[in-house]
């Protein structure tokens, strides 16, 4: 007899098996193709002879195993992505989790948002997802998604910005002296603290939490964070951000940012304030 569970899944294959029947693909599709299919859809050639013993649970998030749901995504980033997500998963309760992803980041990379700016054609070393931004989905403008990479550091990223396939967040931190740094950083996020000359930000994945620290070169390292005294607030922007804002105009794209704003922000290492510059969107 079978159990409740067995019951269940293959219900839920019978529901999930017509959208691989019935998958809209224009074009014939080859067999390399298939390695690097990107859709949920099955490519064509699956589609013919897909069994219903074929399903696989993982295929109601993606067809492509360990690819976020709804998302873009080939096979390779996908077994990238879930090994990442399991390896942070397994590490939750574990005191050293900090310390063992950061030998990860340093042995295979780790997840980081950019804004992918060439969206015609996907790039295999992305995942990507629609944005639901109306200030990224305006008529007569430039179509703007959200993508990930996994990366060791952000110069992993430097060939597809220069290529303009891709845009990293910038933000300009006015520090000791009246000192400007320029950072680039993840799309989604911003910083909770500064130790140093570093941007601190916390993480999150699945309700799971890590630090992360970004220098001025682009060197990424997870760490231990500390709950700074005070929490980031929005400010005037002093003159000589308004300034930096006028002379890198390149850095807040307007198809990207609809404005820019700053921030005051805790330095854990002078025990002073420093402030940063950031453009904002909706995603």
């Amino acid at each position: 007899m079978k159990s409740l569970s067995s019951f269940i899944l293959f219900n839920l294959s019978l529901c999930f098996f017509p959208s691989f029947l019935y998958g809209q693909y224009g074009e014939e599709v080859s067999s390399s193709d298939l390695e690097e299919h990107t859709s949920m859809d099955a490519p064509k050639e699956i589609q013919k002879n897909f069994k219903r013993e074929d399903f696989k649970p993982y295929m109601l998030d993606h067809f492509n195993e360990g690819c976020p749901t709804n998302s873009t995504c080939t096979k390779k980033m996908g077994k990238l992505y879930k090994n990442w997500s399991q390896t942070l998963s397994s590490l939750s309760q574990n005191k050293k989790m900090n310390e063992k992803l950061e030998s990860y980041r340093r042995e295979k990379g780790i997840p980081f948002e950019v804004w992918v700016t060439q969206t015609e054609k996907h790039n295999p070393e992305l995942i990507t997802w629609e944005g639901n931004c109306n200030y990224h989905n305006r008529e007569g403008h430039q179509k703007i998604k959200i993508g990930v990479a996994l990366i060791k550091n952000i110069s992993d990223l430097n060939n597809l910005e220069e290529k303009n396939l891709i845009a990293t967040r910038k933000i300009y931190r006015l520090g000791h002296g009246n000192k400007v740094i320029r950072y680039k950083v993840p799309q989604s996020d911003t910083p909770l603290y500064i130790a140093g000359d570093d941007l601190i930000y916390q993480r999150s994945e699945n309700g799971i939490y890590y630090g992360l620290s970004i220098n001025p070169e682009g060197h990424l390292g997870i760490i231990d964070t500390v709950s700074p005294p005070e929490f980031p607030k929005s400010m005037p922007c002093p003159k000589v951000l308004e300034e930096v804002k006028k002379d890198h105009p390149e850095d807040f794209e307007k198809e990207i940012y609809a404005g820019v704003y700053c921030q005051r922000i805790w330095n854990h290492s002078s025990k002073k304030m420093d402030t940063l510059l950031l453009g904002w969107s909706c995603d």
